[in-house]
C-alpha cells in the first residue's frame, strides 16, 4: 500500500519537484555568479594571464543560466497552466519582499547615499538599494506582461505568430549578438542600432516565453544531448570571452548577456534537461521541494550574509579557483538556514 502511494505521490508532482530542482541549482549559480566575481574582476589575475582568471571566466559562463532559467520556469508554469492567472497575488509576493530587504540594504548595506525616508522611496523607484535588487522589478514587469504572451502565443489563431515571434528573437538576440562580435573584433558597431531610429522598443526578457513557444514545437531530443549541446554553447560563450577580454585588453562581460543566443541555448538546455530528470525517492523530492522554496528568500538575503562574512574575515580568498565555491557553499547553506527560520515565524514570514 505504501509504495503505492508512493508512486501516487511521485506522478503527481514530479513537474512540481523538476521545477524546484531547477530553482534550487539557478540560485546556487546565482550566488555561484557573485562569488567568482572579485577573481573574475582582478586585473592581477588577468593582466599575468593567470589560469586562475580563465577558470574564473569559465564559472561565469557555466552559470549563466541561472537567471534565463528563473525567467524559462514561471514561463513555463504560466504558459501550461489551465487556470487563473492571478498578476496581484503574483506581483504582491515580489513586491513585499522587494520593499523589506531594499530597506535592509538601504540602512544597513552597500547604499552609499542619503539616508531619509525619502531617499528611500526615491532609490526603490528609480534606482536601487543593492545591485543584485535589479531583478525583481524586472521580474515584476515580466509577470505582468506573461499573460499577454500566453494569450497571443497559446490561445489566439493569428498566422503571424511564427514571424512575429521570429523578428522579437532576432531584435533582441541577434542584432545585439552581431554588434557585441564585431566590438569585441575592435569595430565599430553603433550603425547596427540604426533601427532604434524607428523607435521600437522591446521588453528583452519576453524572449524567453517565446524562446520556450519554439521549443515546443520541436521534436524533444534525449537528455544526453540537451547535456552535450550545453557543454558546447558554454565552452563557445567562454572562448569568444576570452577573446574579447584579451583582444580589447580589459576584462569584459561582452558575450554573458542573458539575451544572448548562445546563453538562451545554454538555458534552454538546462531546462529541458532538468524536466526530464527522473527523481523517484519522496525522501529527495521533499527536500528539494522544502529547499526550492527558500530559493527566492536565499537570493534576497544571500548579498546581506556575504557582507557579514566579508566584516568578520570569514570569507575564503586563499585560492583563486576553489575560494568561489567554498564561498558560494557556506554562504548558500547559512542563507537557507536563516530563510528557513524567518519562514517559520507568522510575523516576518512574507518578506521571504
Amino acid at each position: 500500500m505504501s509504495d503505492n502511494i508512493s508512486k501516487t505521490i511521485l506522478v503527481k508532482n514530479s513537474r512540481n519537484v523538476n521545477i524546484e530542482l531547477l530553482r534550487c541549482i539557478a540560485i546556487f549559480c546565482v550566488l555561484f555568479i557573485h562569488l567568482s566575481s572579485p577573481f573574475f574582476y582582478s586585473n592581477e589575475l588577468f593582466e599575468n594571464h593567470s589560469k586562475y582568471w580563465l577558470v574564473n571566466n569559465i564559472y561565469y559562463a557555466s552559470s549563466r543560466f541561472s537567471v534565463p532559467v528563473f525567467f524559462m520556469v514561471t514561463a513555463h508554469l504560466c504558459l501550461n497552466s489551465n487556470g487563473s492567472y492571478d498578476i496581484t497575488k503574483r506581483v504582491k509576493k515580489l513586491f513585499i519582499p522587494f520593499l523589506f530587504w531594499s530597506g535592509v540594504y538601504f540602512y544597513y548595506g552597500d547604499y552609499s547615499g542619503s539616508h531619509g525616508l525619502f531617499d528611500y522611496v526615491k532609490a526603490i523607484i528609480f534606482n536601487k538599494t543593492s545591485t543584485h535588487l535589479w531583478f525583481i522589478p524586472a521580474f515584476i514587469g515580466y509577470v505582468i506582461l506573461l499573460p499577454l504572451i500566453k494569450t497571443y502565443f497559446i490561445k489566439s489563431n493569428d498566422s503571424g505568430k511564427p514571424i512575429i515571434g521570429v523578428s522579437i528573437l532576432v531584435y533582441v538576440t541577434l542584432i545585439p549578438f552581431s554588434a557585441t562580435c564585431l566590438t569585441a573584433m575592435g569595430y565599430d558597431s553603433s550603425f547596427i542600432w540604426g533601427s532604434r531610429q524607428y523607435n521600437v522598443s522591446i521588453a528583452e526578457f519576453i524572449v524567453f516565453p517565446i524562446t520556450l513557444y519554439f521549443a515546443s514545437k520541436v521534436r524533444e531530443l534525449p537528455a544526453f544531448l540537451y547535456f552535450l549541446i550545453f557543454i558546447v554553447s558554454v565552452s563557445i560563450v567562454a572562448y569568444l570571452n576570452v577573446y574579447a577580454s584579451y583582444n580589447q585588453e580589459k576584462i569584459t562581460e561582452l558575450f554573458f548577456n542573458y539575451t544572448s543566443p548562445l546563453v538562451i541555448i545554454s538555458s534552454i538546455c538546462v531546462f529541458k534537461f532538468f524536466m526530464k530528470t527522473n527523481i523517484k525517492s519522496v525522501i529527495l523530492s521533499g527536500f528539494i521541494n522544502a529547499l526550492g522554496g527558500l530559493s527566492f528568500g536565499i537570493y534576497l538575503s544571500h548579498i546581506m550574509v556575504r557582507n557579514i562574512l566579508q566584516h568578520y574575515d570569514l570569507i575564503s580568498w586563499s585560492n583563486p579557483a576553489i575560494s568561489p565555491i567554498i564561498n558560494t557553499v557556506v554562504i548558500f547553506t547559512i542563507s537557507a538556514a536563516m530563510i528557513f527560520v524567518i519562514k517559520k515565524i507568522p510575523v516576518i514570514r512574507r518578506v521571504a
